[in-house]
């Protein structure tokens, strides 16, 4: 059998996507935030929200299509998967429409923005507006001096060594699979699970990152050998993910279409209409899983084979369903989880402009303690009180982790100076990993963005864990890029190029 020839990571430019497809995305989704503005404006009965954050709404969503559209005319494609263009349609589509459209005479339950919520709500829009502009103009700014001084070079990778990869993806996935078992039967609280989680976490993000570098080898050189992998890693990410109904199975497909992006250089809309639909169905899916597993758990946890029984009967229960109820039920579920995001966004500048003190150093403080590798530190503690803040920002009576977000998170590290400096820097750190890696087609370098981008650098995270994966996880995953899943620099001209899906 003939073998394909191995792809390796080239410096040419790649040539641009036809834009029309993207175009026509952005246009259609710009205009709808037009009308909606002109809609909701002339009501005769005002939500509860009030004009302000009408206006602020409708006038974000213009201002980020605006910015997307010229930096695409600007480039000559559309990229949807640059950083701040993927964390802008995420933001807005996820944390502000819902809010917006289908959740504006809702009474939060956050007692302090009970009173005059539109304006505080308005405020929050704001704040979320200025810190993806400053994103944008780090990113901006970044990529026009790299262009200018040449530094978008390859980054000395080898060639690519797929039975390696292989063997790395089985042993870190059949590791991430069993802490799984493990967790959904209790024992990871009895092994003091908080303090293994970071290395389980680390173990999975390496998974992930095999998997990225040999999808987008099976789409570059695709083979039977190669598709049957492709649909195993698929379908156990996927199923692995309904065990815990979790959204990550919404997050592996997305990854998919990322890697194949990237991969072939365009997306055909037949493959965006299944994506929509299968998104929709696992969304569902993993709602359905959450409730049925909570009406089984006794206050001891749901066993394994439980779960797989679960698991089981609401695909069943799921795939009975007209698709009408599918998009009702993932349109609540995308209501209740992110307009929360929405609210802890206004009552942290509302918490910090009247009563508290902004925590940069207690955020440095955290910082300084989970550097020290444990190995040196055996005392050290697993956490401190920076996160555990749902007393303090939902006003419940007892304290407890809960999410913030990015944008509500840097703006209680120090507020607006803060949230420029902190979004500024992630638009910096976005623009050379894309321009060092889809920018130039670098295999390596894209692999290394793409776990970034969907396992690091996203909108719902804090920035404490953003800063340490970045620094720890980010450095390690680009070590393991380097010396083990490609051939050193030195060893390139030695080593003959191989497939071993062909």
């Amino acid at each position: 059998m003939l073998q394909k020839p191995n792809v390796i990571a080239t410096s040419m430019p790649v040539k641009p996507a036809k834009p029309s497809l993207w175009f026509a995305v952005a246009a259609f989704g710009s205009a709808f935030v037009l009308l909606a503005l002109i809609a909701g404006s002339f009501k005769t009965q005002p939500h509860i929200l009030g004009l302000g954050f009408e206006l602020a709404a409708g006038g974000l969503g213009f201002w980020l299509a605006l910015i997307i559209l010229l930096w695409a005319r600007r480039q000559g494609r559309l990229d949807p998967f640059e950083l701040p263009t993927f964390i802008s349609l995420n933001v807005y589509g996820q944390m502000i429409l819902p809010t917006w459209l289908l959740n504006r005479n809702s009474i939060t339950p956050i007692p302090w923005l009970q009173s005059d919520p539109g304006r505080k709500m308005t405020m929050a829009i704001l704040l979320i507006g200025f810190g993806l502009t400053c994103m944008w103009a780090g990113y901006i700014w970044t990529s026009l001096r790299m262009s200018r001084t040449g530094t978008a070079r390859p980054s000395g990778f080898g060639t690519f060594r797929t039975l390696p990869t292989l063997a790395l993806w089985f042993v870190t996935w059949t590791l991430s699979f069993l802490s799984i078992v493990a967790g959904a039967q209790g024992w990871a609280g009895q092994l003091q699970g908080f303090v293994w989680g970071n290395y389980l976490s680390f173990i999975d993000m390496v998974a992930w990152t095999a998997s990225i570098a040999l999808a987008f080898h099976v789409f570059r050189n695709p083979s039977a050998r190669g598709w049957i992998w492709l649909v195993v890693m698929v379908l156990t990410r996927v199923y692995a993910t309904l065990l815990n109904g979790s959204r990550g199975a919404v997050l592996v497909l997305l990854g998919i279409l990322m890697i194949y992006y990237y991969a072939r250089h365009r997306i055909s809309i037949r493959w965006l209409v299944i994506a929509v639909f299968a998104l929709i169905f696992l969304s569902a899916a993993g709602s359905t899983i959450r409730e049925n597993l909570s009406q089984r758990d006794s206050g001891i946890g749901v066993g394994f084979i439980e779960r797989i029984e679960v698991v089981v009967e609401s695909l069943l229960q799921v795939a009975d369903r007209s698709m009408e109820s599918l998009v009702g039920q993932t349109t609540e579920l995308m209501v209740q989880r992110q307009s929360s995001l929405l609210d802890i966004t206004a009552s942290v500048m509302y918490i910090h402009t009247q009563n508290q003190i902004y925590v940069g150093s207690e955020f440095l403080e955290y910082l300084a303690v989970q550097m020290v590798p444990r190995i040196i530190w055996r005392e050290k503690p697993t956490s401190i009180a920076l996160y555990d803040i749902s007393g303090l920002y939902y006003g419940f009576q007892t304290r407890g982790l809960s999410a913030i977000g990015l944008f509500g998170d840097s703006f209680r590290i120090g507020g607006w100076i803060a949230s420029t400096l902190i979004l500024g820097l992630l638009g910096v750190i976005s623009a050379w990993l894309y321009q060092r890696g889809p920018g130039i087609d670098n295999f390596a370098m894209i692999a290394l963005y793409l776990t970034v981008a969907t396992r690091i650098i996203t909108y719902d995270t804090n920035l404490a864990s953003l800063t340490l994966n970045l620094i720890q996880m980010g450095v390690l995953i680009w070590l393991l890029l380097k010396y083990f899943i490609f051939a050193p620099s030195a060893r390139v001209k030695r080593q003959p190029p191989q497939n071993n899906f062909s």
